[in-house]
């Protein structure tokens, strides 16, 4: 007898264990990622002097500015900037370009010609090519979009020109701020 109730008792203990499988196991695991991308407009520029027969001697950009010499009553070129405009806004950018006046240290002046620039005119001018090449008047707007840019954003070239006068007084003209971009928009 002793050997039946100890498989009887051994049978209930069994039963009382729980099978294994027979539970349900959740083993589904979810991550929610969520991102908020910031609306962002930048404008960047790489610069090269002016090569060929046309270039001012010893033309030179360097980080900005560009440089060169020539004699009076002549034109020359400088160099030209390259822009990116980079903007992930549907409601787009504006660049406008200011453009001041170039000056020696007697207070003699190269000022800026919304047209080309040409040998014995004393003046300077700023070409700017989007497909179509045109000058601008300063504080106009050099580049536009109504929406977002593509990946590798919208460009543009802007190529700098001195016409000198006959007589144009020797010395180093100059103008920290002579050709200013500004990018503006909703998002800038």
């Amino acid at each position: 007898m002793k050997k039946a109730l100890i498989a009887g008792a051994a049978s209930v203990a069994l039963a009382a264990m729980p099978v294994l499988g027979a539970f349900a196991v959740d083993d589904t695991v979810t991550d929610v990622l969520t991102v908020t991308i910031e609306k962002s407009c930048t404008l960047t520029r790489t610069g090269t002097a002016a090569t060929g027969d046309n270039a001012a001697t010893s033309a030179a950009y360097n980080g900005g500015t560009y440089s060169g010499t020539m004699l009076a009553g002549q034109l020359k070129d400088l160099g030209t900037s390259s822009f990116t405009v980079n903007c992930n806004d549907t409601a787009g950018y504006t660049v406008t370009g200011t453009f001041g006046t170039l000056t020696d240290a007697g207070g003699d002046e190269i000022t800026y010609k919304t047209s080309a620039a040409a040998a014995n005119d004393g003046k300077w001018s700023a070409l700017v090519t989007d497909g179509a090449a045109a000058y601008v008047t300063s504080g106009q707007t050099v580049k536009t979009s109504d929406s977002e840019t593509p990946a590798a954003g919208d460009t543009f070239t802007v190529k700098y020109s001195v016409g000198t006068l006959n007589n144009q007084p020797y010395g180093v003209y100059t103008n920290a701020s002579a050709a200013v971009y500004e990018l503006t928009g909703t998002t800038v």
